[in-house]
């Protein structure tokens, strides 16, 4: 079952925390949340999420939604990121230096990029479309790598 909706989300301007997972939500309009830190909106129907005007976001768990791009160009605060199981063919990572676990696993990746990444702990980017190690560019700064190649 779960919510179809989140109508009036807009009003809590405040809000620091939002937890909305395992619902029936295809759309989901934080942009007036501003102060959210921390966002878990896994397991719903997102086509899309902008993240955009969430400067303040440390956790972002969107994992198991219909997801094919997710920009972060505006998140350098971000400390944890869960997108597996979504449809991401690129993922740029390279303003979140701050990331301390990285699962993106289970998406169409082909290569990914973690080298700006200094304290990375967790990384997990298997059952995507890198072929090879080496196509996870700074692989060697995580603590723990969990990687399986593609065939061609």
């Amino acid at each position: 079952m779960g919510i179809a909706g989140l109508d009036g989300i807009e009003y809590f301007a405040g809000l620091e925390t939002l937890s909305c997972h395992n619902n029936r939500l295809s759309k989901l309009d934080i942009s007036h949340n501003t102060a959210l830190t921390y966002l878990d909106c896994h397991s719903n129907q997102l086509t899309e999420l902008d993240v955009s005007k969430n400067s303040s976001l440390r956790v972002l768990t969107c994992s198991y939604n219909r997801l094919a791009a997710l920009d972060l160009s505006g998140n350098a605060t971000l400390t944890n990121l869960d997108v597996g199981y979504n449809h991401i063919s690129s993922l740029d990572v390279k303003i979140n230096t701050r990331l301390q676990w990285l699962d993106c696993k289970s998406n169409q990746l082909a290569r990914l990029d973690v080298s700006a990444i200094t304290n990375l702990y967790w990384l997990d980017c298997r059952y995507n479309n890198i072929r090879q190690q080496n196509d996870v560019e700074g692989w060697q700064k995580a603590t723990n790598f969990h990687f399986s190649p593609q065939n061609a």
